[in-house]
């Protein structure tokens, strides 16, 4: 059993996070229905870019990995410290998870591991103008909980109608069914996930992108408990090791023919 330490810093006295060590089972929280990023697969198993990012990591820090399959309410909620499954449930969320300065206040976050812009999609046929006024009135759907929905909600929620889904899928059918007028959601998910699928034709990217750091961070890492900097040292560390080695690089470029990293 790691022992924990107690750490002053000025006034304040907290209860420094034990170090987690080599050959211990390191839990993972992901929602498994964000494709192409993490999804359940047609086996059952679960697939995608984060998963197969959590898989190196785990490799390079000896770790046997254990996917905890969560709704992204549920992680949501432990990353602002709504609930204390983060820590005790699993230790780490690798599950497309933006890094913000809001969530940087309730949970510690590694370097980002990609990176990728927001944008509104929309049927093809549809006449609407990536506009304000050409959204006035509209009905946007979004993913509940995501930075998407923050930016919505502050940007057009007292002019447009904001319908939230529970995952991105369910939002698409949405949009497929003329439920709602447009979506946002983030580029690249759109890109794998809903363009290059079987319906893929009828939808089209629109608008500019959407990069305020303010509201979508800076890329997607990788939050653990408040107050756990071992871990997120160690993840840190095995980060930069898949990027010096080609892993990191090798891994997007399974998902996308594109830079998904930026500087």
């Amino acid at each position: 059993m790691l022992s924990r330490r107690t750490v002053v810093l000025g006034l304040a006295t907290v209860l420094a996070m034990p170090a987690w060590a080599q050959g211990q089972t390191l839990r993972i929280g992901v929602e498994g229905r964000y494709p192409p990023f993490n999804e359940l697969g047609p086996d059952g198993k679960l697939k995608g870019l984060d998963i197969d990012i959590a898989r190196a990591l785990c490799e390079r820090l000896k770790a046997d990995c254990r996917f905890v399959v969560r709704n992204w309410d549920s992680l949501q909620d432990s990353v602002i410290g709504k609930n204390n499954l983060l820590g005790t449930e699993y230790d780490a969320i690798i599950s497309s998870v933006s890094i913000t300065p809001t969530r940087r206040q309730t949970a510690e976050f590694t370097q980002k591991y990609y990176q990728s812009p927001a944008r509104f999609m929309k049927l093809k046929a549809s006449k609407i103008e990536p506009t304000k006024a050409g959204l006035t009135g509209r009905r946007i759907g979004v993913q509940k909980g995501t930075t998407h929905d923050n930016f919505v909600s502050a940007t057009f929620g007292r002019s447009a109608e904001i319908e939230r889904f529970p995952t991105l899928p369910a939002a698409v059918e949405a949009l497929l069914e003329g439920k709602i007028d447009v979506l946002m959601a983030d580029t690249m998910a759109l890109y794998a996930s809903v363009l290059k699928g079987k319906d893929g034709k009828k939808f089209e990217l629109f608008g500019p992108s959407f990069t305020d750091a303010g509201f979508f961070g800076y890329g997607a890492g990788i939050p653990v408990k408040k107050g756990n900097l071992a871990l997120r040292d160690q993840l840190d560390r095995a980060l930069a090791e898949i990027r010096a080695d080609g892993t990191h690089e090798k891994i997007l470029k399974r998902y996308f023919d594109f830079d998904l990293y930026g500087q």
